[in-house]
C-alpha cells in the first residue's frame, strides 16, 4: 500500500499488457466515500506554521482522498508526485521546498508514515524528520525520531 503501482507491478514482473490495462483503471480512480483525519490529526492543525503536503500516487485518487478528508486548506501547497506524470521524488520536491521558500534544512521538519520514503528523502538531504508511528510497526527502531500521536509534535516543534 506505501509503494506506487509501478513500482509494485515490476517487482512481481506484471506483463505490459497488464500493467497499461491496470493504468487506465488506476487514472480515473477516486475516492468519493466520506473520511476523517485520524482523531490526533487536530494537533497538526494547531501547529503555527506553514505545512506542506507531499504525496506520491495517482493524481485523481489523491485529490479526490485530501478533499474526503478536507485538509486541502490546512496546507500551503499541496504536492502530488504521481509517477505515471513524473519522475520527481519527494527529496526533489523538498528541496524545491528549501529554493523557492528560502529555507534553510534546520528550518524544516518532515513528519511521515513511510521510512522509505519521505523519511529516507529528508535524511538523504540533511532535514530532521519524524516518523509517524500510529501503529507502533516500527516500535524500537534506532537513530529515528518517532511519534504515535501528532499531539507529541509539539514536543519537537
Amino acid at each position: 500500500m506505501r509503494r506506487p503501482f509501478q513500482f509494485v507491478a515490476d517487482d512481481f514482473s506484471f506483463s505490459e499488457n497488464l500493467k497499461s490495462e491496470c493504468l487506465k483503471l488506476f487514472l480515473n480512480l477516486t475516492y468519493d466515500e466520506h473520511m476523517e483525519p485520524f482523531e490526533d490529526y487536530k494537533y497538526v492543525r494547531q501547529l503555527p506554521c506553514i505545512k506542506f503536503l507531499v504525496t506520491t500516487g495517482f493524481t485523481k485518487l489523491q485529490n479526490s482522498k485530501i478533499l474526503q478528508l478536507n485538509i486541502e486548506n490546512d496546507f500551503l501547497e499541496i504536492f502530488i508526485i504521481d509517477p505515471i506524470q513524473s519522475k520527481l521524488t519527494k527529496k526533489d520536491i523538498f528541496q524545491k521546498l528549501l529554493i523557492d521558500y528560502r529555507l534553510k534544512v534546520h528550518e524544516v521538519l518532515v513528519v511521515g508514515d513511510d521510512l522509505n520514503s519521505e523519511i529516507k528523502a529528508a535524511n538523504d538531504i540533511g532535514i530532521d524528520a519524524i516518523l509517524y508511528d500510529r501503529e507502533s510497526e516500527h516500535a524500537g527502531i534506532e537513530n529515528q525520531n518517532t511519534i504515535s500521536s501528532f499531539k507529541d509534535l509539539h514536543l519537537a516543534y
